[in-house]
C-alpha cells in the first residue's frame, strides 16, 4: 500500500518510525523463483482483478434479485393451500424442486471462493470461464448437498452447505487468503482493504456456516440420544455448541489467521446463547452481562497477545491497543461509527433492510402468529433451529453494530442462511404432509414430531420424555 511507503523509507534511513504513521515496514523475502514464475504471480494478482471488481456490483445486484424472486415463489408455493389439504403429486414436485434450487442458490457464495482454485483468468475468454469454474462448483457442492443419505432430513442440505462454507473459508485462511483475494465475493488488491484474514463478507459466511453447522450438530446429539435412550444427551449438545464456539472465536480473532477485531465480540455472545437455550437456561440481564464481560475479556487477550508481538508484526488489533496507549482510540470508534451510520442512511435500500431485519425477527420468533407454518413445521422436526436462530440474530446484529461498514454483514449472511432456512422449511413441510396420509403407529402416539435418521425415514418417539420438555423449555 501507498501507506507503506513513509515507514520503509524510515526504516531504511535507520530513523525511528512515529507510533502514527499507518503501514508496515517492506520486508525484502529471499525466494526461489524465476523472474518469469514471479512475473507470473503477479500476473496472477492483477488479472482476476480486471474481471471481478467491475462484476462484483452486477453480481450483489443480480443475487438480490433471485433471493428476491426466491421469496416471492416460496411464499406463493408455501401459502396455496390450507395446511390441512392433501398434497398431491404436483405440489410435491413444487415443493421438492423449489427447495432443490433454495439449495442451489445457498451454493453460490461458497462457489466463488472455490472457483479461484481454477486459474480461468488465463483463459482468452475470462468472463466465460470465471462463469464456468462457478457453475462447475456451485453444481458439485449442491450436488452433495442434495444427493447425500442425509439429503432427506429436514436440515440434512443445511448442514452440508454450511460446514463446507465454513471449512473453506477456514483453510482458505490458514493457508494465506488465496481464494478470498480477487473473487467475486472477496477482496479486491486495488482497494487494499485487506490482504489477510477475514474481511466482513467472509467473516459473515464464515460465521453464519459454524453457526448453522452448530445447529444441526446439536439437533442431531439430541434426536440420537433420546432415541437410543441414553443419558446426558443434552449435555453432550451443549458441549458440541460450545466446542464450535471455542473454534470458530479462534480462528477469527487469531492474529495471522482470521486477524478479524469485530468477529469474536460477536461470535462469542451468539454461541453463548446459544448454548444457554439447549441447556434449558433463560438468558437472564446477569447472565447477559457475564457473556458480555467474557467476550471483552477474550478480546482484550487477543489484542494483547497481537500487541506484544511488536509494531513491525502487529495486526489492526496489536495496533488499537497502541491506539488506546497513545489516547487516540476514541477518533478510531467515532470512525466506525461514522461509516456504518453512513452505510445505514444513504439510501432508502438501506433503511429497507433494517425494517426487514426487525421484521424477520418478529418472524422468526412466533412464526404461526404470521402466518409462516412451515417455519413453525421445521422448529417442531427440529428444536434447536429456533435457539440457533436467535443466536444467528445476536451474532449479525453485534457484527452489524461493531464492524466497519459492518452494515453488510447481516446483508451477506443472508445470502447462505435464507435459502437454507428456506429449504429446511419446504422439507418439514413434505415430511408434514407423509405424517398425515401415513397414519401413525397406535401404541407409540409422538410428541413434537418424527426423527430422521441417515435414510431421511421417520423415527417415532413416545410421547413425553425428554425431548418433549426440551421443545418446552426452549
Amino acid at each position: 500500500q501507498t501507506t507503506d511507503l513513509l515507514p520503509t523509507l524510515l526504516a531504511a534511513l535507520s530513523v525511528t518510525v512515529p507510533t502514527g504513521a499507518v503501514g508496515s515496514t517492506l520486508t525484502p523475502v529471499q525466494g526461489n523463483l524465476s523472474i518469469a514464475a514471479r512475473g507470473q504471480e503477479l500476473n496472477d494478482l492483477d488479472e482476476p482483478t480486471a474481471v471481478t471488481a467491475p462484476s462484483s456490483p452486477w453480481i450483489n445486484n443480480g443475487l438480490v434479485i433471485v433471493q428476491t424472486l426466491l421469496y416471492g415463489v416460496a411464499a406463493l408455493v408455501l401459502r396455496r393451500r390450507s395446511p390441512g389439504a392433501a398434497v398431491g403429486p404436483g405440489r410435491r414436485r413444487a415443493l421438492r424442486r423449489l427447495r432443490q434450487g433454495a439449495v442451489v442458490l445457498a451454493s453460490f457464495p461458497v462457489a466463488t471462493f472455490l472457483a479461484s482454485l481454477l486459474p480461468w483468468w488465463r483463459a482468452d475468454q475470462p468472463y466465460l470461464a470465471v462463469a464456468g469454474a462457478v457453475i462447475l462448483f456451485v453444481a458439485a457442492v449442491s450436488a452433495l448437498a442434495l444427493l447425500g443419505p442425509w439429503a432427506t432430513a429436514v436440515l440434512g442440505p443445511l448442514t452440508v452447505v454450511a460446514a463446507l462454507t465454513a471449512g473453506v473459508l477456514t483453510v482458505d485462511a490458514v493457508t494465506g487468503s488465496r481464494l478470498m483475494i480477487s473473487s467475486l465475493l472477496g477482496v479486491q488488491p486495488i482497494v487494499a482493504g485487506r490482504f489477510y484474514g477475514f474481511s466482513n463478507t467472509v467473516f459473515a459466511l464464515f460465521a453464519a456456516g459454524v453457526l448453522l453447522t452448530a445447529i444441526a450438530v446439536a439437533d442431531q446429539l439430541l434426536k440420537t440420544g433420546h432415541r437410543l435412550g441414553k443419558s446426558g444427551y443434552r449435555r453432550r449438545a451443549v458441549l458440541a455448541v460450545v466446542g464450535l464456539g471455542i473454534l470458530a472465536t479462534v480462528i477469527d480473532g487469531t492474529p495471522g489467521i482470521g486477524s478479524d477485531f469485530g468477529g469474536p465480540p460477536a461470535l462469542i455472545p451468539a454461541f453463548a446463547v446459544l448454548a444457554l437455550l439447549i441447556a434449558g437456561i433463560r438468558v437472564t440481564w446477569q447472565r447477559a452481562l457475564l457473556i458480555a464481560g467474557v467476550t471483552i475479556a477474550v478480546l482484550v487477550a487477543l489484542s494483547m497477545l497481537d500487541w506484544m508481538r511488536g509494531p513491525e508484526a502487529r495486526t489492526h488489533l496489536g495496533r488499537f491497543v497502541q491506539s488506546a496507549i497513545d489516547g487516540e482510540a476514541w477518533p478510531v470508534i467515532r470512525r466506525k461509527g461514522a461509516q456504518n451510520l453512513k452505510i445505514l442512511t444513504h439510501s432508502y435500500l438501506s433503511l429497507l433492510v433494517v425494517f426487514a431485519a426487525a421484521f424477520g425477527s418478529f418472524v422468526l420468533a412466533k412464526p404461526t402468529a404470521w402466518g409462516v407454518r412451515p417455519l413453525r413445521a421445521a422448529y417442531d422436526h427440529s428444536p434447536t433451529l429456533r435457539p440457533g436462530l436467535i443466536g444467528l440474530a445476536v451474532l449479525l446484529l453485534i457484527a452489524a453494530l461493531l464492524n466497519d461498514s459492518g452494515m453488510a454483514v447481516p446483508a451477506y449472511a443472508a445470502l447462505m442462511t435464507m435459502p437454507l432456512l428456506i429449504a429446511a422449511c419446504l422439507r418439514a413441510l413434505e415430511l408434514k404432509a407423509d405424517e398425515r396420509q401415513t397414519p401413525a403407529r397406535q401404541d407409540a402416539p409422538t410428541d413434537v414430531g418424527p426423527d430422521h435418521g441417515p435414510a431421511g425415514g421417520p423415527v417415532v418417539r413416545p410421547a413425553g420424555g425428554p425431548l418433549a420438555d426440551l421443545s418446552a423449555d426452549l
